[in-house]
């Protein structure tokens, strides 16, 4: 099945995610704006790499992270292959 693994912002905070719906995820996370995605049938590894590099940026229980604009431009790089 293809998934959607995702970057999206809302204000200063980003969303790493995987999804099946990508319009259902980016109405769920109004008002927040989709940066970048990649579509995949293999999501698993993707998302528990990005999740990884990204550790130290994670507000605690959640799927947001605080990123520098070079840790954004990174993940978009990583998603727009």
């Amino acid at each position: 099945m293809v998934s959607y693994v995702y970057l999206i912002q809302n204000g200063d905070l980003f969303n790493i995610g995987l999804t099946n719906n990508l319009e259902r995820t980016r109405i769920d996370l109004r008002p927040g704006e989709l940066v970048a995605f990649l579509i995949t049938e293999e999501p698993g590894p993707l998302i528990k790499n990005l999740r990884k590099i990204y550790v130290d940026n994670r507000l605690p229980g959640s799927d947001y992270y605080r990123l520098s604009n070079s840790q954004v431009n990174e993940c978009r790089s990583i998603l727009e292959v």
